[in-house]
C-alpha cells in the first residue's frame, strides 16, 4: 500500500488529506468513500482481496482518520464532496468505479447532483433517504448545541465498541474495531464527533436534491445491503427498491458494516459486477 498526504486548498488555506492506493494503476480503478465515525481503513480488509484485479484509491474525509482536523464549527457534505473531487483530480481518475458507505453514500449523492462521472456505483448501507434514517441515541445527542461537544469529550474506546456492536448484526474480528478506533483517535479525532455529525442536518436540508440525484441516475447503480442494520437496514432498502427500479440489489442478513460482516460475499459481488 502506498500512502500519501495531499494538500487540499480550502479558502486559501491548505489542509492535509490522508490518501492511499493499492494495486496496479493499469487496472480499472475503484474509489472508496467511507462512513461515520470511522475512516477509509474500513476498506483495508476488503481491499486485500481486490488489489490483484483493480487499482484501489481511498482517503479520509476532512476531520476523519489521519486527515487534518479542521477548526470549523462543523463540516458539511458539500465540503467533503469538494475533497472527493480534489482526490479524483489529483489521482487523475477518469470515470472510476465508486464504492460508498454511510456518510460516504451521502457524499456520493452530492457528487451525482454535481454530475460527477463514474463508470459504475456500488452503495453500502447509508441514509439515502433522510426521513427513514434511524440514528443512535449518541448521534442524536451529538447534534444538540453545547451538549454535543460534551458528549464528544466523553467519548471512549468502551463507548465506541458498545455502539458499534449495536449496529453490527454479526461478530466481526475484534481487530477491525481496534484499527477503526486507533485511526479515529489520531490527533484527538475521537473528540470531534460533534463537528462531524453535521451531515445529519445536511441530509434533512438537502433531502430533495440528494434523493433526486439517485432517482435520476440511470447508469450502472448497485446496492449491497445489510438488512439487519437498525439505522438504515431493511426499511431503507425497501424504499430504495421501490424508487430505483433501474438499480440492482443484493441484500443479506448483515448489519451496518457489510464490508466487514459479509466481506467475502461483497468481494465476489464486486468482481462480478465491476467489469
Amino acid at each position: 500500500m502506498k500512502q500519501e498526504t495531499l494538500k487540499f486548498n480550502y479558502k486559501d488555506t491548505f489542509f492535509e488529506i490522508h490518501s492511499w492506493e493499492m494495486g496496479d494503476v493499469s487496472k480499472p480503478t475503484i474509489l472508496f468513500l467511507h462512513g461515520f465515525p470511522t475512516s477509509s481503513c474500513d476498506y483495508f480488509p476488503l481491499a486485500k482481496g481486490l488489489q490483484d484485479q483493480f487499482h484501489l484509491v481511498g482517503f479520509d474525509f476532512l476531520g476523519f482518520g489521519h486527515s487534518q482536523k479542521i477548526d470549523l464549527p462543523s463540516l458539511s457534505i458539500h465540503l467533503q464532496a469538494d475533497v472527493a473531487q480534489f482526490v479524483t483530480s489529483t489521482y487523475q481518475l477518469s470515470q472510476p468505479y465508486l464504492i460508498a458507505h454511510d456518510y460516504g453514500l451521502t457524499v456520493a449523492q452530492e457528487l451525482l447532483a454535481r454530475e460527477h462521472s463514474f463508470k459504475q456505483i456500488l452503495l453500502l448501507n447509508g441514509g439515502a433517504y433522510s426521513h427513514l434514517h434511524r440514528p443512535l441515541l449518541i448521534q442524536r445527542l451529538l447534534q444538540t448545541p453545547f451538549l454535543g461537544a460534551l458528549v464528544s469529550r466523553l467519548n471512549s474506546r468502551r463507548l465506541f465498541f458498545k455502539n458499534m456492536h449495536r449496529i453490527l448484526s454479526s461478530n466481526v474480528p475484534e481487530q477491525y474495531l481496534e484499527e477503526a478506533w486507533k485511526e479515529m483517535c489520531h490527533d484527538g479525532g475521537q473528540y470531534q464527533f460533534h463537528k462531524l455529525i453535521h451531515y445529519m442536518a445536511d441530509r434533512r436540508q438537502h433531502a430533495q436534491r440528494w434523493s433526486h440525484s439517485l432517482e435520476q441516475y440511470q447508469n450502472n447503480l448497485h446496492f449491497f445491503w445489510g438488512e439487519n442494520d437498525p439505522i438504515s437496514g431493511a426499511h431503507m432498502l425497501s424504499a430504495l427498491r421501490q424508487n430505483l427500479p433501474h438499480a440492482t440489489f443484493k441484500s443479506l442478513p448483515a448489519g451496518h458494516y457489510p464490508q466487514w460482516e459479509a466481506m467475502e460475499s461483497l468481494e465476489q459481488f464486486i468482481k462480478e459486477t465491476f467489469n
